[in-house]
């Protein structure tokens, strides 16, 4: 598998600004769910902030991978935003946040969810993976330029 199957160009945003983090992610949440109408604005956000509660998503790097698992999803996907100012994400190193990767995916077939997640944590982790994002100026470069790196999921 490759990120083409998670990632949907109308899912790519270059124009969030925020003040804060749930003021990110609500905006997050709203510009997807504004794409995909069958979502639940409301239920995604509660099942984002009860994951951010156990431990911040914000893993490192200006980089946050908030995520969930939801009833009623089929499939995985992912939603990219790169944010106009960095956002204080109370992240673990505490680098406020510019890249946020929004991750979805059903309540069945977890295995595949975990290694998504792990496999896009893994390959954000490279400086010039995520420089190049944050250059990116149109969701079309975004998607290039992830897309460009391909992602070794094999998994599923």
């Amino acid at each position: 598998m490759d990120l083409e199957k998670y990632i949907s160009k109308d899912l790519l945003f270059t124009d969030i600004a925020a003040s804060s983090k749930p003021e990110l992610l609500q905006r997050i949440i709203a510009r997807l769910c504004a794409k995909r109408p069958v979502l639940q604005p409301d239920a995604i956000y509660r099942e984002i902030i009860k994951r951010e509660q156990s431990s911040s998503t914000g893993i490192g790097h200006g980089l946050a991978i908030p995520h969930c698992r939801m009833p009623g999803l089929d499939a995985i996907f992912i939603t990219v935003c790169v944010c106009q100012t960095a956002v204080d994400y109370n992240a673990v190193d505490g680098v406020p946040v510019r890249i946020v990767f929004l991750v979805l995916g059903p309540e069945t077939h977890p295995e595949e969810f975990l290694y998504v997640f792990a496999e896009l944590a893994k390959k954000m982790s490279i400086p010039e993976l995520r420089e190049n994002i944050l250059q990116a100026h149109t969701p079309e470069e975004i998607y290039r330029r992830l897309t460009a790196e391909k992602f070794p999921l094999s998994h599923g």
